[in-house]
């Protein structure tokens, strides 16, 4: 369902989550850049039967959660996360879904501490992550993933992680050695137990390249 920028977007989704008998739905609507306080999906205050959801645009955190509260029923989500304010209000976990089991989401550029606002007392249920991020190291803590996991995923059977790093300029957080180390922690015994395997590419040229570090064979 592809829709071209339309300044009421509340119509749209309200039109979407009232269908008695849809499950699925694939949704591009331009995204409207509002930070008014006015979330565009929250305000909505109605009961969806859908339980997958793919949405092309860039969503909000508000708009995320506007979501869950409107589909209780919601099992799998895909969406791109939009940079959006510091101040993340608290979720309130008994107006949302917690069904979710798959998540595929882009976080580009948004801080990890956004996406663990989002999972923490929300993916209890999740199975199937993959998540795609761009520039933030802080994505390639081991450790955090380890202790996010453990606390708020317990059920996640597969990791698909897809980090990228744009090289530019004689001066990036990444070398050979960096690219090992992140690769040693990301081979500790919490990894080795999920059976969740990680390598990396370092292209560099002339100052300028990419590094990458991704799953392998997430669905072992």
């Amino acid at each position: 369902m592809p829709i071209d920028e339309y300044r009421n977007h509340d119509e749209i989704y309200r039109s979407i989550l009232n269908l008695p008998a849809l499950t699925y739905c694939k949704m591009n609507l331009k995204r409207r850049y509002d930070y008014s306080g006015n979330p565009t999906v929250r305000m909505l205050h109605v009961t969806s039967p859908l339980e997958e959801i793919v949405i092309l645009q860039a969503l909000d955190y508000d708009d995320i959660i506007g979501l869950l509260a409107c589909a209780p029923h919601l099992k799998r989500l895909d969406f791109n996360f939009s940079k959006c304010r510091d101040n993340l209000p608290a979720i309130d976990s008994t107006i949302v879904s917690l069904r979710l089991t798959h998540l595929t989401v882009d976080m580009g550029l948004t801080p990890f501490d956004h996406f663990e606002r989002i999972t923490t007392n929300l993916l209890s249920h999740l199975q199937v992550l993959h998540i795609s991020v761009k520039q933030n190291k802080k994505y390639l803590d081991a450790n955090r993933w380890e202790q996010l996991i453990s606390s708020s995923m317990p059920h996640l059977r597969i990791f698909d992680l897809n980090y990228s790093y744009h090289i530019y300029g004689i001066y990036t957080e990444w070398n050979l050695a960096d690219c090992n180390e992140t690769l040693r922690k990301f081979s500790s015994l919490f990894w080795a137990q999920h059976k969740w395997y990680f390598e990396y590419q370092l292209a560099v040229k002339d100052y300028e390249g990419e590094m990458c570090f991704f799953s392998v064979n997430p669905y072992r």
